[in-house]
């Protein structure tokens, strides 16, 4: 995945936000990625790392409440 983010630089070498905004609705599961309706997909995951546990306790009762 950061093969492919990284694969459209910006102007001036930095990471290009559009294209790493396009990236995120490629859809993996399958053999062959495709890209995925962004209605379909949650935009708020429980995140196996620690970086959940630092958004407000307002927003992780909600990711929760919505049953992601």
């Amino acid at each position: 995945m950061l093969e492919l983010i990284f694969s459209r630089p910006a102007p001036g070498g930095r990471v290009n936000l559009v294209w790493m905004q396009q990236v995120a609705y490629v859809d993996t599961r399958q053999s062959l990625p495709r890209l995925a309706s962004a209605l379909n997909q949650p935009q708020l995951v429980r995140d196996p790392t620690a970086v959940f546990d630092l958004m407000p306790p307002f927003w992780q009762r909600q990711v929760h409440a919505a049953g992601i």
